[in-house]
């Protein structure tokens, strides 16, 4: 490990705190900034429901983070949910409309 500490290349650095350290690694630059996050806000529609196929992504921690999207034309994805619950029975539920 103390070998690893020493990495020098981005590759080698991301391995190490991923693997060794358990931890993130943001190469430098490899951030995105507030400013960039405050370009993008709009007041974006999603739907309650959707009958159209989805896909959903989650986060599993003392809440679950959801992301469901549903796939459009040329590779082109937009969001249907995106937020948190506190059950599997919520999420359960956001399968159902989804």
């Amino acid at each position: 490990m103390v070998e690893a500490s020493r990495a020098t290349t981005p590759t080698a650095l991301q391995h190490f705190y991923n693997s060794d350290l358990g931890e993130t690694f943001v190469p430098p630059g490899g951030r995105i900034s507030i400013d960039v996050l405050d370009r993008c806000r709009r007041d974006y529609l999603m739907p309650d429901a959707s009958q159209e196929p989805a896909w959903m992504g989650v986060d599993v921690g003392l809440k679950l983070h959801v992301v469901v999207r549903q796939t459009l034309q040329e590779g082109m994805s937009r969001a249907l949910f995106i937020g948190e619950v506190d059950s599997f029975e919520e999420l359960d539920r956001l399968m159902q409309c989804y």
